[in-house]
């Protein structure tokens, strides 16, 4: 009877981190930057769930959160050439300090010519956004609430019918 409440403790804990994560991502649904000023689109994030309790590994009780991943969706690109975060032609060419090209940057050379061209066409004057949809966010809360309030509820049974079978013995 006692591992129900290591099975349900479990649940609440992951269910607790994958809220945490939910509300960080829609709090960064309009981020550009990284964390350290840089420019790059935010990454969603995500809790990857594992069977089994963290403190006892059995893998017949409970859920654990194993790791957070970024998710590989593509970021959501948006035209947006006055943005200071847009895509300039500079990503594409190595400028030097007269501003003049200097030909493509080493990570492009193995493009041929009408590839590298149609992909400086397709992004320049485009901003990267997150690929976080507020409304998938949303609904995975309620989910995530919503398994969190039944862990909750299957605790507090437990512990009504410990109480009430110690006042049957009692």
């Amino acid at each position: 009877m006692f591992s129900t409440f290591d099975t349900s403790v479990s649940g609440m804990r992951s269910e607790r981190i994958r809220l945490n994560l939910i509300a960080n991502n829609i709090a960064n649904v309009n981020s550009t930057r990284d964390e350290f000023g840089n420019r790059g689109a935010y990454r969603r994030r995500l809790a990857v769930f594992e069977p089994g309790d963290a403190r006892n590994r059995d893998p017949r009780y409970g859920v654990n959160v194993t790791e957070i991943v970024d998710s590989e969706e593509a970021p959501r690109l948006v035209y947006d050439p006055g943005h200071p975060d847009a895509i300039t032609l500079a990503d594409y060419y190595q400028v030097d300090a007269t501003a003049r090209s200097g030909g493509r940057r080493p990570e492009f050379a193995e493009l041929d010519e009408a590839a590298f061209k149609a992909m400086v066409d397709q992004h320049v004057g485009y901003v990267e956004y997150p690929n976080v949809d507020p409304a998938r966010e949303m609904a995975d809360a309620v989910l995530a609430s919503r398994a969190y309030e039944a862990n909750a509820t299957v605790l507090g049974v437990t512990k009504t019918m410990i109480a009430q079978s110690l006042r049957i013995v009692a």
